[in-house]
C-alpha cells in the first residue's frame, strides 16, 4: 500500500489490514494535504469524504469497495467528476478513477480499451493518431466511462449511434469485490445493462469501445463537428451563414484542439446546476422567451449557458427501445440549461430557473417531448432518488420500459444497492 500517511481509522479489523496491505494505490484522508482531492465540476455539490482511494488496477478496486462494506461507508464513483448532481461525490468513501487514464487501440479489431479514469481529452489524443474515432462528447474533461454507460451523445452519433451502441467490452468490480469480464459471451445481461444504465452495477476499470475510421482534422463550425474537409464543410455551413448570424466561426482543425478549448471553459471552478429538456419543435417565439429567460440570469449567474443540440438523432431513434438499457430513442431535440457561477446563497433560485426555462422551452412540444426527462448525463436529478427510503420515481422515468429489466440486474449483481448515485435502480422483489 502506497499512502501519505497510514490511515490508522479504518485498521478497524483484521480484515481491512489484509484488505490495505494488498492495496497498490493511494489510501487519502482530509489531513492528507497533497493527496485529498475532492474537487469536482460543480463544486457545490461536493461532499468532504471520510477517505478517497486511488486504484492502480480492477484489484485495488476490489480492495475499495470491500474495505468501504466492511466499514458501512457509502461509495461514489469519480471518473471525470462531472456530474452536476454530486453522483461522484460522498461522505464515505470515494473510488476516484482519474489515476487509471491509459487508452490501448487494437487497429486490426478497431477497438479501443479506456481505463475508468480516462477524460475525452485524453482519449482523443490517443485513439485519433491511430486514424479512429468513437463517439465522444465535446467537453475534454468528461470522463469517457461515464459518458458512454449514461447514454453517450456526441459528435459522430450521427454515423455511429450513442457512446452506449460502442460498447463492446468491460472489465469490472461488482458489489461482491469480483473481478468479471463483460461481453457478448460473458455476462451478457451486464453489458446490456452499462450500456445506458450507469454506474448502477459496479466500478468499470476498462470499456471496450468500437472505433471508425476518421480524419484527424474536422470541419469546426462554432459548436460542430464534421468528418470532412473544408470545401464540404463551407458548403454546409453556408445553409446557416447566409442568415447572417451574430457570430460564425470556422475553420478546420485537429479535434483535440476543439476538446481542449472547451476543457477551458469547463474547468472554471463555479457554482453548477443544469437541467435537459426534450423538444419537438424549435419555433422563434419559444426561443426568444426562453433566451430572455437567459439573460435575466445572468447578472446572478454569469457563467450560464443555453445550448440547443441539434446532433444527428435518426440513428439513435432507429434502435429499439429495448435494444440497450439507455431507453430515451427519440428524434427529439434536445436542449441544455445551465444556470453556473452563481452565489451559494442563489442556489433556491438557480434551480427555479432551471425548471422555468425548461418548461418555457418545451412548451410547443409535444406531450411525449414534455414528459421526458431529457439526457440523463445532463441531469442534476440524478441523486435526488433516496435508497436508504427505496424511493426510484426518477429512475423510473429515466429507464421507462426497461426499468423492470435493469430491477432484476440489479437483484443479481447489487442486491444491497452497494452503488446508488447515479439513477438509482431498485433491485427487483424476491
Amino acid at each position: 500500500m502506497s499512502n501519505s500517511r497510514p490511515a490508522t481509522e479504518i485498521y478497524h479489523s483484521k480484515q481491512n489490514v489484509t484488505l490495505l496491505q494488498n492495496f497498490k494505490g493511494i489510501v487519502s484522508t482530509p489531513a492528507d494535504v497533497e493527496t485529498y482531492q475532492i474537487g469536482r465540476w460543480a463544486p457545490n455539490v461536493v461532499k468532504r469524504a471520510a477517505y478517497v482511494v486511488y486504484p492502480t488496477d480492477a484489484a485495488d478496486i476490489s480492495v475499495a469497495i470491500l474495505l468501504a462494506r466492511e466499514e458501512k461507508l457509502p461509495i461514489a464513483i469519480c471518473g471525470g467528476g462531472h456530474n452536476s448532481g454530486g453522483a461522484s461525490s460522498t461522505e464515505g468513501i470515494v473510488i476516484d478513477m482519474r489515476k487509471m487514464n491509459a487508452v490501448r487501440v487494437d487497429k486490426d479489431n478497431k477497438i479501443g480499451y479506456i481505463q475508468g479514469g480516462t477524460t475525452i481529452t485524453q482519449a482523443v489524443k490517443d485513439i485519433f493518431k491511430h486514424g479512429m474515432a468513437t463517439v465522444f462528447g465535446h467537453v475534454g474533461s468528461v470522463g469517457v466511462v461515464g459518458l458512454a454507460t449514461g447514454g453517450g451523445m456526441g459528435f459522430k452519433m450521427g454515423q455511429h449511434g450513442l457512446g452506449c451502441d460502442n460498447i463492446v467490452s468491460a472489465t469490472m468490480v461488482l458489489a461482491n469485490g469480483q473481478i468479471v469480464t463483460v461481453d457478448d459471451k460473458n455476462h451478457p445481461d451486464l453489458l446490456w445493462g452499462i450500456k445506458g444504465g450507469g454506474s448502477n452495477f459496479g466500478v468499470i476499470a476498462e470499456l471496450g469501445m468500437r472505433l471508425h475510421e476518421t480524419r484527424a482534422d474536422p470541419y469546426l463550425a462554432i459548436h460542430g463537428v464534421g468528418d470532412f474537409g473544408a470545401e464540404e464543410g463551407e458548403r454546409l455551413w453556408g445553409r446557416f451563414s447566409k442568415h447572417n448570424p451574430i457570430m460564425s466561426k470556422v475553420h478546420q482543425a485537429p479535434y483535440d484542439t476543439y476538446t481542449a478549448k472547451w476543457e477551458e471553459f469547463e474547468t472554471t471552478s463555479c457554482n453548477r446546476v443544469q437541467g435537459p429538456v426534450h423538444i419537438s419543435t424549435f419555433d422563434y417565439v419559444t426561443v426568444k422567451k426562453a433566451y430572455d429567460m437567459w439573460l435575466a440570469v445572468i447578472p446572478n449567474a454569469p457563467m450560464s449557458a443555453l445550448f440547443y443540440e441539434f446532433y444527428a438523432y435518426d440513428l439513435m431513434a432507429k434502435e429499439s427501445v429495448d435494444a440497450t438499457a439507455f431507453a430515451l430513442r427519440t428524434t427529439n431535440k434536445l436542449a441544455l440549461i445551465g444556470i453556473y457561477g452563481y452565489a451559494e446563497e442563489w442556489t433556491p433560485e438557480a434551480k427555479q430557473a432551471v425548471k422555468d426555462i425548461q418548461a418555457c422551452i418545451s412548451s410547443s412540444s409535444t406531450e411525449e417531448a414534455k414528459g421526458s426527462i431529457g439526457y440523463l448525463n445532463h441531469s442534476y436529478l440524478s441523486t435526488l432518488d433516496k435508497p436508504e427510503k427505496e424511493t426510484d420515481v426518477i429512475a423510473r422515468r429515466a429507464f421507462g420500459p426497461n426499468y423492470p429489466r435493469l430491477q432484476q440486474l440489479k437483484r443479481k449483481y447489487d442486491p444491497e444497492m452497494v452503488f446508488n448515485k447515479w439513477f438509482c435502480i431498485k433491485p427487483a422483489e424476491e
